[in-house]
């Protein structure tokens, strides 16, 4: 049987979660992937990335990035939590300009709906969403889509929900039994 490590990188707790429950399903070791060093990593043969779709691009894949030649022969998974819907174009246009071809063909990814909570963001966070708010009421196309969660962010929103991490959990499950 491999063993598994899961790493996660989060900003406002909801890739945390995914990560929590996920560790807890596969009886498998957490760490927050900033605090990781490539040897650390030399004992699994199974890695779980998770991190956070933020302004078009998936949060905390740099260090997958950089290793990748020494990382390349185990197996990676890759969660991607956003608020966008599973299904949408623009998930899969993330994942495609997030990795290479060739990157694409050995990482499997799940994505899972994660939240918004407007009092965890930094000043940074505030001013891009501020902005898009504005454009959005602004433009023809964006009055009153706004209306929703980007209408009225001083309430959090969360999405998580623990059913949609079971394809991957199956899935890891699954590659125990081949090794």
């Amino acid at each position: 049987m491999g063993k598994e490590v899961v790493l996660f990188r989060s900003k406002t707790g909801y890739t945390l979660r995914y990560a929590q429950w996920i560790s807890r399903a596969l009886d498998c070791e957490l760490r927050e992937i900033q605090n990781v060093k490539l040897s650390d990593l030399e004992s699994y043969d199974t890695l779980i990335i998770g991190g956070s779709v933020y302004l078009g691009a998936l949060k905390g894949m740099d260090f997958l990035l950089k290793n990748w030649t020494y990382l390349v022969h185990k197996k990676i998974y890759i969660l991607m939590v956003g608020l966008e819907e599973p299904d949408t174009k623009r998930v899969e246009k993330i994942w495609r300009r997030q990795f290479t071809s060739q990157q694409r063909r050995q990482l499997r990814y799940y994505y899972v709906k994660g939240g918004l909570n407007y009092e965890r963001l930094g000043i940074f966070d505030k001013a891009i969403i501020l902005l898009f708010k504005l454009l959005m009421q602004t433009t023809k196309t964006g009055k009153g889509k706004t209306q929703g969660f980007i209408g009225n962010l001083r309430c959090p929103v969360d999405f998580t929900n623990r059913e949609s991490i079971e394809p991957l959990i199956k899935d890891i499950k699954k590659g125990r039994e081949c090794m």
